[in-house]
């Protein structure tokens, strides 16, 4: 009996390395293929969105730029595999981007689509992300208040012009209306 509870354990214990190395392996296996995510400095401006992507001796695989995305993908030191996917908070003017690529940095200007006012996240997610830092020393703080002004006061102009008396609209329809009976009825008695 008690070679057997010896044999019992020695085989469970067996199994319980087996397992336990297939987990470690797992998770070593997934740790090294995962690419990291670069620290990236944003800022901007009513017309302009900057990016500054560090990363040392970076070695570039893939950027693309769409209407609401930026992807980059590449290896920096020490051999590590970067990815970054942003999701971008209104569509940019892809078009007109341009990057320039140093040994410690990737930069990017990405023209918005209009004149606006500033941004109050670079992202569609809410959700603070770590990798992403403010540009202080780019920002323009400046344009950026002159923007928010001007587009309110668009905004109320627009908001003044399109609030009217109640009754006066009211009385306008009505005699639409008035005036399209009216013609009916003429074209009714020129039928008959």
């Amino acid at each position: 009996n008690a070679e057997y509870m010896g044999t019992a354990d020695s085989t469970s214990s067996m199994t319980l390395r087996a397992v336990f190395g297939c987990v470690v392996l797992c998770l070593c296996t997934s740790l090294t293929f995962a690419d990291k995510t670069p620290i990236v400095y944003w800022s901007q401006g009513p017309q302009i969105i900057r990016l500054d992507v560090r990363l040392k001796s970076f070695q570039m695989d893939s950027i693309n730029i769409t209407r609401r995305h930026l992807t980059l993908r590449g290896t920096a030191e020490p051999k590590d595999t970067y990815s970054l996917d942003i999701g971008f908070l209104r569509p940019v003017n892809h078009t007109a981007s341009n990057y320039t690529v140093t040994p410690n940095h990737v930069y990017f200007i990405i023209p918005k689509i209009r004149d606006e006012p500033c941004w109050r996240r670079l992202t569609w997610s809410k959700q603070a992300q770590s990798w992403l830092k403010v540009d202080f020393v780019n920002l323009d703080v400046e344009g950026c208040t002159h923007a928010k002004n001007a587009w309110r006061e668009r905004y109320s102009q627009n908001s003044e012009e399109e609030q009217e008396d109640p009754f006066e609209t009211a009385v306008r329809d009505l005699r639409a209306k008035a005036k399209k009976r009216k013609v009916k009825s003429r074209e009714h008695k020129k039928e008959l």
